[in-house]
């Protein structure tokens, strides 16, 4: 919640000294948007449990799932559009990946908070960047909750523009968590209900000893309790213990053991290649960027494989304020990978 208090102090900014700076041309065409959306959520698998012989249902209740999203950008627009030097809202976002083709300042203050199928998380993203007419300078800070995907980077590159492409070159110095390790790997081989034990977790075995024979038979119900390190019970068998938490105490023993490792730092040699072209009624956009060589400058910094972007965008012009669009992008960062393809229309308001 800091994060999301300092957009807003941002966005007050804006609001109240736009007029004053409006000559300097640093808010000039910058767009404030916002989004929200909400859907059903799947029904999942029933499950059951057997307590005191009688059959009980454990299936779990996930809410409806949402997605609200709020910011501020600025982001040059491509040459085939508006002749306006900087998008204002009207457009998909997607370009902010590519390297862009024009000159001046861009930024972006992105939040966004999502709930997936009781899956709750954040996703973050800033950046501020400079392209002047041979080169460019960029300050980003991307924290992607549901992808685990964090990272704050200084990208330094040249650019050259040659007919329809355009190329670029540099370092980038990357501030990341330490990723590829996991801690929990400690407990290999470990019985789940002693590791559990360790980390705070309480497993109770009861049964009805109806005969007073100090041994479990067929016909006397058992009974398996768990409670979390608070004392409160979160699951009356082991399939249940298993299914529902396990996974949480694993992620969460694996969190906590990386963050102890502190800030990591990765230098990497990059290449960013864009094409495009145009017509009156259609253009089409192709980038990529690859970070050829990674070099680790703490123990933990990224030596993994080759990391890249690679993105497209295809438009047709219907009228002269909506166009019917394609485009996608696959990313592949610190051993993270995503992709989103989207399909949809654009309305140009003038």
């Amino acid at each position: 919640m800091a994060n999301l208090k300092y957009i807003l102090i941002f966005i007050l900014f804006l609001l109240c000294f736009d007029k004053c700076t409006a000559q300097l041309g640093v808010f000039k065409y910058s767009t404030f948007y916002g989004s929200v959306g909400v859907n059903q959520v799947l029904d999942e698998v029933n499950t059951y449990t057997i307590q005191d012989g009688i059959l009980t249902e454990t299936t779990k209740d996930n809410k409806y799932n949402y997605r609200y999203a709020f910011g501020v950008r600025r982001l040059a627009r491509l040459s085939m559009e508006d002749r306006k030097s900087y998008k204002d809202g009207t457009e998909t976002d997607y370009g902010k990946f590519r390297s862009a083709l024009l000159t001046g300042l861009e930024y972006l203050i992105s939040y966004e908070n999502v709930r997936d199928r009781g899956i709750k998380y954040i996703n973050q993203d800033y950046f501020v960047r400079y392209l002047g007419s041979f080169y460019m300078v960029k300050l980003q800070s991307t924290n992607l909750e549901g992808i685990d995907l964090k990272y704050r980077e200084i990208d330094l590159r040249i650019k050259k523009d040659i007919n329809k492409f355009q190329l670029s070159a540099g370092g980038v110095i990357r501030f990341h968590p330490a990723y590829g390790v996991n801690p929990f790997s400690v407990f290999s081989g470990a019985d789940y209900i002693n590791v559990a034990e360790d980390l705070g977790y309480t497993y109770v075995f009861e049964w009805n000893d109806t005969n007073n024979n100090g041994y479990v038979d067929r016909n006397e119900p058992s009974f398996n309790y768990w409670f979390n390190p608070a004392g409160d019970t979160i699951a009356s068998s082991n399939s249940e213990f298993m299914q529902y938490h396990y996974s949480d105490i694993v992620n969460g023993y694996n969190a906590n053991e990386i963050d102890k490792l502190g800030t990591q730092r990765t230098l990497s040699a990059v290449v960013g290649l864009s094409y495009y072209t145009h017509k009156d009624n259609y253009h089409t956009l192709i980038w990529s960027n690859v970070l050829l060589y990674n070099k680790d400058l703490t123990e933990y910094g990224f030596t993994g494989s080759v990391d890249y972007e690679i993105g497209a965008l295809i438009q047709k012009k219907i009228t002269k304020i909506i166009s019917v669009y394609t485009e996608g992008i696959y990313l592949s960062y610190l051993d993270r990978k995503n992709y989103n393809i989207k399909i949809g229309l654009n309305i140009l308001l003038k």
